[in-house]
């Protein structure tokens, strides 16, 4: 019932929309938005379902969704926007399982064409070390069929590139002069740290934090196209008394300059660029033997670069210290929770243990992912990520990067090195080291060929390796490789090919942290394991925003040391998707 009266509303409101604007021309109605709709049966397999008599062995899932983003625009400088989703649950009938929400409310606008702002539902990102949402797993030169399915991830959690969606306001301007200086840009926002999904989606984690409050803002000036410099500040505080038995008082103050030197003749262009800060982090809790902590922590990253502007040919060079309690969660917070189970498949023996997750469900599961600045340091997975977890702003890494990148038409490569240390030790005073290879390519074979038709090859693949050489030893290895194939044959009609891999195998010591983001305990973590997910399927690009896809993939858990835990989860997927 609810569901009807609210289309109806929103029919309603659409009509008399239209006739509104068809009344007064000086105020516009315009739609956007995107239709989707996919069905998914899952599949599971293998060893460790032997003797197991109660755990789900298949499933059939999908939806199908529209979300129509209602833009209201009497002039240039003001535009409302609302996004309603219309959602159905695959297998739903006659409104049964349909909700209607809407996604997002914005206003925007400009005062005097100098003032931008934005308020309500926004996009916000700042530095890497300030305010940031790294990505959760290194997919650069991923293959087309495994690449739809994380665009889909991604847009359903709001993840458009390193942006948090959150609830506030920013506000944007800038000032040009004729001399000495070029520019002066401003940016202030102001928005809550808790994100854009419902109280039911989380759980007791939203009741049980208080009203926190992310605010911050940067002054950049531009003095030309040889220098710039900027001055950012990131802040985060509770709102005290707003949770349960006011438990909380937490503040977080980040403030970071950056800069970048730019010199250029006819073949080449020489950057040097960098950014450093202090970070100043307190959590106290009444009513505790430990009543509060307080950190102080500070770092410095400067790079330089080189291009031989002929060739498009970049080489780089960095040098960075992130100091052990250097704390920014706006920058450090993952966009994938590791301690949540996946959706399908969730239990395994008898429904008793939890299922681990894997590549696939990385890449194809929306519950896993994080829509909350966390206060403190979140689980991470050591296999996927164990140098840099939470982005460049990592504490207690220090070290050096080289790397090159060469974009031609023909052939994209890239090749990074990463060489890190601890800044201390945890739990002991022997450091960790860290070393990181990774490289990938995009081989544009039609262009090579100079055929009409898309054929394309990509691969990637990345090392890592953590050693501790003390009595409590560390030596942990793992390697990701991504294959990627995409073919057209007849017009728009595309076959596609996706392989990954993972194997990991050695020993770790995992931090676990109390609220106060102090180490409390270190438990052994040994793996020696590997999966592989293999994915073909077709693609038929209808137009430039619409596409349908049908693919099967194939993906094999492999524990080397207990093969009766080893198992196979296979989809058959199918979607459809319209942006208009």
């Amino acid at each position: 019932m609810k569901f009807k009266v609210i289309f109806s509303l929103v029919i309603i409101f659409v009509i008399e929309g239209f006739q509104y604007a068809n009344a007064q021309q000086t105020k516009k109605f315009s739609f956007t938005g995107l239709h989707r709709g996919y069905v998914a049966k899952d599949e599971l397999k293998g060893d460790v379902l032997e003797g197991d008599t109660t755990s789900n062995r298949e499933g059939v899932s999908g939806f199908f969704l529209v979300d129509l983003g209602l833009n209201y625009e009497p002039h240039q400088e003001f535009r409302a926007i609302a996004q309603l989703r219309l959602r159905n649950e695959f297998g739903a009938f006659f409104g049964v399982g349909a909700s209607a929400t809407f996604r997002q409310f914005k206003v925007e606008g400009t005062i005097k064409k100098k003032l931008r702002y934005e308020i309500g539902d926004i996009d916000v990102v700042a530095t890497p070390y300030t305010l940031y949402n790294p990505n959760e797993i290194w997919n650069e030169y991923e293959s087309d069929i495994f690449k739809h399915r994380r665009s889909i991830t991604s847009y359903e959690n709001f993840n458009i590139d390193n942006k948090w969606r959150l609830q506030g306001f920013q506000t944007s301007a800038s000032l040009t002069y004729s001399k000495l200086i070029k520019e002066l840009v401003f940016n202030l926002y102001g928005t809550r740290t808790k994100g854009a999904f419902s109280a039911n989606q989380l759980g007791a984690f939203y009741f049980n934090n208080p009203d926190r409050f992310v605010f911050g803002g940067r002054v950049g000036l531009i003095q030309s196209k040889y220098f710039e410099f900027g001055i950012n500040s990131n802040n985060i505080y509770d709102i005290v008394g707003t949770q349960r038995d006011s438990a909380y008082a937490y503040s977080n103050s980040v403030i970071t300059s950056d800069y970048r030197v730019t010199l250029e003749s006819n073949k080449f262009k020489l950057k040097v660029y960098g950014e450093s800060g202090i970070s100043n982090y307190s959590f106290q809790i009444p009513n505790k033997s430990e009543s509060s902590k307080t950190y102080q922590g500070s770092f410095y990253d400067v790079s330089t670069s080189i291009q031989y502007k002929p060739i498009k040919l970049k080489l780089y060079a960095g040098l960075r210290n992130v100091g052990e309690y250097y704390y920014s969660p706006a920058a450090q917070t993952l966009r994938l929770n590791a301690s949540l189970q996946p959706y399908n498949f969730t239990l395994l023996s008898n429904n008793t243990v939890p299922r681990d997750l894997t590549l696939f469900d990385r890449l194809t599961d929306v519950s896993l992912y994080n829509q909350v600045i966390s206060p403190t340091l979140m689980p991470f997975d050591p296999r996927i990520n164990n140098a840099t977890p939470y982005g460049m702003a990592t504490p207690n890494r220090k070290g050096i990067t080289v790397g090159f990148d060469l974009p031609t038409s023909f052939i994209n490569l890239m090749g990074k090195a990463e060489l890190l240390d601890e800044v201390k030790g945890e739990g002991t005073s022997a450091k960790r080291k860290f070393s990181v290879i990774t490289g990938g390519a995009k081989i544009n074979i039609h262009e090579m060929l100079k055929y009409n038709r898309l054929i394309q090859v990509s691969t990637s693949m990345k090392m890592e390796n953590t050693t501790r050489g003390d009595s409590a030893k560390i030596d942990l290895k793992s390697t990701i490789f991504d294959l990627g194939f995409t073919f057209e044959t007849l017009k728009n009609l595309d076959i596609l090919f996706g392989f990954k891999y993972i194997n990991s195998k050695g020993n770790e010591l995992i931090s676990q942290r109390n609220e106060f983001n102090t180490i409390i305990n270190l438990i052994d973590y040994n793996v020696n394991a590997e999966e592989n997910i293999s994915a073909f399927g077709v693609r038929y690009r209808i137009s430039d925003q619409s596409l349908f896809t049908v693919n099967y993939s194939m993906c094999n858990v492999l524990y080397k040391d207990v093969s009766a835990k080893n198992y196979s989860y296979n989809q058959l997927f199918m979607g459809y998707t319209l942006i208009f």
